[in-house]
């Protein structure tokens, strides 16, 4: 039997009222959560919500980074008498249920009374409820529930029992599936562990590529520290070298300065012996003049041959 066939699918409203058992229906149309409180360091959630009666639970699908959540998910639950309907908030974890993010509880009697004295159809919630045990958040949802009789009870099961036939089905088409993921991940498995083993020959190469390259480098290193060092040796010698030229050269232009001043005092005696050489020549010259002038004077009295001296003629 297909469960979408329209002429076979189950019409609970055309059954007639038997009361001689019944069970409680409850179909729970959980579509929202509003204005949550976040729970991580960043101001977010990945909220999921828990909807269970006596034990029973049902979990939604988890909306990831989002304090506004919405689902629009269907859950139906079966008990022999009203019971409260229980709302649970949790934020997704990956190792366990996560944080809380709040409950509410719902008691559904007085929809069963209304039921009761209604209609086929149930008795219908639909609103929001505030959440509890959290700063703030609220959650929408609507609620049927129903009194059913055997004849819808017997229905329900063959129902019950078609889609528990349906999801064998599909759990072996998961399966099947499911074996097939794992052959392909065990071949995967096995041409990565082949990668792995070629991987590990060249990580074996590539450190003995490392190694040799060390020790050249360890090796260049010492032999520039050599060369450092004998560059070093010989900058001390220039620089020794260097302070003893600048030493000498110090001291040859003190001895320099030293001899200019000697010849400086040499040259100004020169000068002075030149001119009292001078002076002397001077002096001699007209020593000389006045000779000169005496003897012309001597020269132009009679001179007598005979005697060979002078002497006055009358």
């Amino acid at each position: 039997m297909k469960r979408d066939d329209p002429e076979t699918r189950f019409d609970e409203s055309k059954l007639e009222e038997n009361e001689l058992l019944t069970l409680c229906s409850y179909t729970v149309l959980l579509e929202r959560a509003q204005d949550l409180a976040a729970t991580d360091l960043f101001g977010g959630a990945d909220p999921y919500c828990v909807v269970s009666i006596q034990g029973l639970e049902r979990k939604s699908k988890t909306v990831y980074k989002n304090l506004n959540p919405s689902w629009n998910e269907t859950f139906r639950f079966f008990t022999e008498n009203p019971q409260a309907l229980d709302f649970a908030l949790w934020d997704e974890d990956q190792f366990g249920r996560g944080d809380p993010m709040g409950q509410a509880s719902f008691d559904t009697k007085e929809l069963f009374e209304r039921s009761e004295a209604g209609t086929k159809e149930g008795a219908v919630f639909q609103g929001e409820l505030k959440l509890e045990k959290v700063k703030k958040g609220k959650l929408v949802f609507k609620l049927i529930c129903r009194r059913l009789t055997p004849v819808k009870t017997e229905r329900l099961l063959a129902l019950a029992e078609e889609q528990l036939e349906q999801a064998e089905h599909r759990v072996q088409e998961k399966t099947f599936e499911l074996k097939q993921a794992m052959e392909k991940a065990q071949a995967d498995h096995e041409e990565f562990k082949a990668a792995l083993v070629a991987r590990d020959g060249t990580i074996a190469d590539l450190e003995a590529t490392k190694t040799r390259l060390v020790k050249e480098a360890q090796e260049k290193i010492e032999r520039r520290a050599q060369d450092i060092a004998r560059l070093e040796a010989t900058q001390k010698s220039l620089i020794s070298q260097i302070d003893k030229l600048k030493e000498d050269s110090q001291r040859q232009a003190e001895e320099s300065k030293e001899s200019v001043m000697r010849l400086e005092q040499t040259l100004k005696e020169s000068a002075k012996t030149i001119q009292d050489s001078k002076t002397h020549v001077q002096r001699l010259e007209n020593e000389i003049a006045q000779m000169s002038q005496s003897h012309e004077f001597e020269v132009k009295k009679p001179f007598c041959v005979m005697c060979g001296a002078t002497c006055l003629i009358q």
